[in-house]
């Protein structure tokens, strides 16, 4: 997350200003408004220069802990039972049960999560899709850290992501549960070319949370060529 290097001091505000103007707008020239005076218009423009660039270059996801204790308690159940994560897959492919196995294939990618959850901890908690939350939690803390420092909190959230089990990391809640997501950024093109960078295209989507929806909406990648 960006941080103000100016923070506490009296050119706080016009970098501020700066990279939420830079964040915002990444592609365009930004002028520092006349009316401020020579030493804030400079500090405005290294505002952003910085929010350009980290707009272009993608933001770190922050480490968050879903507010639902629910999701820590059984993403531990997860982590103990990944084992069987490829009977499962097998056994998706071979048996029906019920509408939440059958619908499967329509399902796809991210219903996965919810056949596994069904294998390991039963039908009650089945119905959660664990990825999803963990995904929607993350992106929502971090633009409310944008927005709570000032830092162009409305625009919307592009991450690539993928479903497939990479191993753990303990960066932030996706990682820890084995899932691979690339840098945040505030819009669409960067977070596509990152997602058809990885090893697993076909299982990345381009995960985009927009602020007042409080969801994160799935987007494939395009075809290349």
């Amino acid at each position: 997350m960006a941080t103000n290097p100016y923070a506490g001091t009296d050119h706080e505000e016009s970098w501020r200003q700066g990279f939420t103007a830079g964040f915002t707008f990444p592609d365009q020239v930004m002028e520092a408004p006349l009316v401020l005076e020579s030493e804030q218009r400079t500090v405005y423009s290294e505002g952003v220069l910085a929010g350009q660039d980290a707009a272009t270059q993608g933001q770190a996801l922050l480490s968050v802990t879903p507010s639902d204790n629910a999701f820590g308690e059984t993403a531990g159940h997860i982590a103990e039972a990944v084992h069987v994560v490829g009977d499962v897959r097998h056994a998706v492919h071979t048996v029906h049960v019920g509408r939440q196995l059958s619908a499967f294939g329509t399902a796809g990618w991210g219903g996965f999560w919810a056949v596994v959850l069904f294998a390991v901890l039963g039908p009650n908690r089945a119905e959660e899709h664990y990825f999803d939350r963990a995904a929607r939690e993350s992106l929502r803390r971090f633009h409310d850290d944008l927005a709570g420092a000032g830092l162009a909190g409305g625009v919307e959230l592009y991450m690539p992501a993928c479903d497939l089990l990479h191993g753990t990391r303990e960066d932030d809640v996706m990682t820890q549960q084995g899932w691979w997501h690339g840098m945040v950024y505030p819009y669409w093109e960067p977070a596509q070319a990152e997602g058809h960078q990885h090893e697993h295209p076909e299982n990345t989507r381009v995960l985009r949370f927009r602020s007042g929806l409080d969801e994160v909406e799935m987007i494939s990648l395009d075809p290349i060529g």
